[in-house]
């Protein structure tokens, strides 16, 4: 490597942040994934507690603790896989893109959440031990609430990547030594969520 290049590679290290850690695109999905599935768990079971203490006017001892808990966390379970796949693509199709493609994903993936937790209960036996009014309200307050939590996550995760703050993936470039460097120079790769690690000329 010439002394050119050797300079060139000290001051790209230094532009392109390689002091930011790369998370990782699985993790960082399974980590979206768990705060949305733990919001839907949390948005059942405070419905279906709700519900029972305020209208049916059930004390807390007599709430039916188990049942909801289970199917709070099937819920909460099925809406995290739903939100790690939305998490991918929103990262493969990019970030203006995948906001706008994956905010219909949240309502369709807590729908389908949903009707699979109703699913299961029936299948178990125990859907006539479940509130259908507090399963309803659970649907409709979950709606706003998992778009909103879907739009706000996913605004901050394209601020975070397009400030060259979060990497979730280790790249390589290779090709020409010229072309290398002025792709280097004008492509910002770093604030694509890209981390460059290493470049391969094809001259050597």
């Amino acid at each position: 490597m010439s002394t050119a290049d050797a300079h060139f590679k000290a001051a790209d290290v230094g532009r392109t942040g390689l002091e930011t850690p790369v998370i990782g695109r699985a993790r960082l999905g399974l980590m979206i994934a768990a705060v949305e599935g733990a919001t839907a768990a949390i948005v059942v079971l405070g419905t279906a507690f709700a519900y029972h203490l305020l209208v049916l006017r059930v004390t807390v001892d007599d709430f039916v603790w188990p049942l909801y808990l289970l199917f709070g966390a099937l819920a909460g379970l099925l809406y995290g896989a739903f939100s790690a796949v939305a998490t991918t693509r929103f990262l493969d199709q990019g970030n203006s893109a995948g906001q706008r493609s994956t905010l219909p994903d949240a309502f369709y993936g807590w729908t389908a959440a949903l009707a699979l937790t109703l699913l299961s209960a029936f299948l178990l036996g125990s859907i006539g031990d479940l509130s259908r009014v507090s399963l309803t309200s659970a649907y409709l307050t979950g709606i706003p609430l998992m778009l909103s939590l879907r739009s706000y996550g996913q605004q901050i995760l394209a601020e975070r990547i397009s400030r060259g703050e979060l990497h979730y993936q280790r790249v390589a470039v290779i090709g020409s030594r010229l072309d290398v460097m002025n792709f280097l120079v004008a492509g910002d790769l770093w604030k694509q969520g890209h981390q460059v690690t290493d470049t391969l000329y094809l001259e050597d």
